[in-house]
């Protein structure tokens, strides 16, 4: 699988066409999956009005669990049938663009910029002002000042 990190900020032209990160395609292209689709899956995240993005085979990983239903409770299968029904594979065009469909535009906010955020496993894809405002509010919690070094002792019992 993937791993994505960083932030990047892109144009977005009048199609809804955006240059996904070269970082970010580079690490796409670098998973088992990535012969079977060159692109992106992308679905909603209305928690956070932006959007989740990965590649093809964490999709397949997760379709996989959902089939031996493997430790899932009824709620978390309920869960994931949700998600991968609201999800779409975007393809890269020849200049590494994907087309953004007008139904995540309007959720995410997103206008003339979008703003890619690697988080992992996966990658998310926000409207500038909403970025703002999420890091904004992120730095006034508990966590908000920790840096690399710290990261290790979170879920550990360990404070920041």
């Amino acid at each position: 699988m993937a791993s994505f990190i960083g932030t990047f900020t892109n144009r977005v032209d009048r199609k809804g066409r955006v240059s996904v990160p070269a970082r970010f395609r580079a690490a796409l292209a670098a998973t088992p999956a990535a012969g079977a689709f060159n692109g992106v899956v992308v679905s909603p995240n209305g928690g956070l009005g932006a959007i989740d993005a990965c590649d093809s085979q964490r999709i397949e990983d997760t379709i996989e669990r959902l089939d031996t239903r493997d430790g899932l409770t009824p709620e978390e299968q309920q869960a994931i049938e949700l998600v991968l029904s609201d999800s779409e594979e975007l393809p890269f065009d020849g200049e590494g663009r994907i087309i953004l469909p007008e139904r995540l535009i309007a959720l995410s906010g997103i206008g003339d910029k979008a703003v890619f955020v690697g988080i992992g496993r996966v990658f998310q894809i926000w409207s500038p002002e909403r970025r703002q405002a999420w890091q904004a509010e992120a730095a006034q919690g508990p966590h908000g000042q920790i840096g690399l070094k710290d990261l290790w002792s979170l879920g550990a019992g360990g404070a920041a």
